[in-house]
């Protein structure tokens, strides 16, 4: 079954009003499991995904491991997706932006805009 992220939300705000915490973890349970399925893994991306949830926004965090022009392994850039909880772009994909601290390989955070693009469609 699809989960509808952006319904899950909205009832996440409801049960944060209410004080509902034994649904608000059910919805979380159910948003983290429809993104588990579908965000990427390898490739560079090669962290474990955690999940928060603040403000309307979720907020997904990884680290992608970078190599060097020999083709090792040299470090970790940390990045962070917010996925706006409140509305879908133009065309019907989840509207998200992506932190981190990319300094020179500002081109990272191209390709991880378009990978992560493209695992949220399904969603």
């Amino acid at each position: 079954m699809k989960t509808n992220i952006l319904v899950s939300l909205n009832a996440i705000n409801n049960c944060l009003e209410s004080g509902n915490n034994e649904w608000y973890d059910k919805h979380m349970d159910n948003i983290t499991s429809a993104l588990l399925d579908v965000l990427p893994h390898g490739s560079g991306i090669d962290g474990d995904w955690s999940f928060d949830y603040t403000d309307k926004r979720i907020y997904v965090s990884n680290s992608y491991h970078r190599m060097d022009e020999n083709g090792y392994y040299c470090g970790w850039i940390d990045f962070t997706v917010i996925i706006d909880g409140l509305h879908r772009d133009i065309w019907g994909k989840l509207d998200f932006t992506i932190k981190g601290r990319f300094g020179k390989y500002q081109d990272l955070k191209d390709y991880l805009y378009e990978i992560i693009g493209e695992s949220l469609t399904s969603l």
